[in-house]
């Protein structure tokens, strides 16, 4: 499909002759469901991860003294 030039190359007339399927409606539905959920998730994680840092510097600032009389 690519032309004949000095590099390989795709025209937009080769393009729309491409047949790209889709899944049906209810399908492509139950995977963006599916993403979103991984996404809540992602979140929940993120949200865990800077709780857990804050602890740490909390325990790590209390250790070396750090901001103990302000």
């Amino acid at each position: 499909m690519s032309g004949k030039g000095q590099y390989p190359s795709i025209t937009a007339s080769d393009l729309a002759e491409i047949e790209i399927p889709l899944p049906p409606l209810e399908i492509q539905q139950q995977i963006v469901a599916e993403i979103e959920g991984y996404e809540v998730e992602i979140t929940n994680y993120k949200l865990k991860i800077t709780e857990k840092q804050n602890q740490i510097k909390s325990v790590i600032d209390k250790v070396w003294g750090i901001n103990e009389n302000k």
